[in-house]
């Protein structure tokens, strides 16, 4: 009998697995803020995205401040961050919040253990 050392093999897929894990929770939490957030212009909805950090296993969700998108993908520049979105997810004086990137990051977090076992399934296969 012969033994065969495959544990690079499995570190490699590990890691492959966990990014894929990282950027399904992250698209799913993008998609869900995307679908909550109230549009006007579209410039808030246009600039939610995610991004992970690999070395530290997460994927956050957040809105652009100084670099957006418009309606029609263009990237551009703006002067002014969208100061907006604190007041759109928690409220102000003059306006009750709706929040959009905390029910996102819940329903994320109700799906996590799934999403991560899911792929990690495929290690070794």
């Amino acid at each position: 009998m012969k033994f065969i050392d495959n544990t690079s093999l499995i570190k490699e897929q590990l890691k492959d697995q966990i990014k894929k894990a990282l950027v399904e929770l992250g698209g799913t939490a993008e998609n869900k803020a995307k679908r909550l957030v109230a549009v006007d212009t579209g410039l808030l909805r246009a600039n939610i995205v995610f991004d992970i950090n690999e070395k530290e296993k997460f994927a956050r969700v957040g809105v652009l401040a100084e670099t957006a998108f418009d309606k029609d993908g263009n990237k551009t520049t703006i002067k002014k961050p969208l100061n907006y979105v604190i007041d759109q997810e928690y409220g102000n004086s003059r306006q009750s919040g709706k929040p959009f990137i905390r029910p996102a990051k819940e329903e994320v977090q109700g799906k996590a253990v799934e999403i991560v076992a899911k792929h990690l399934k495929k290690v070794g296969k």
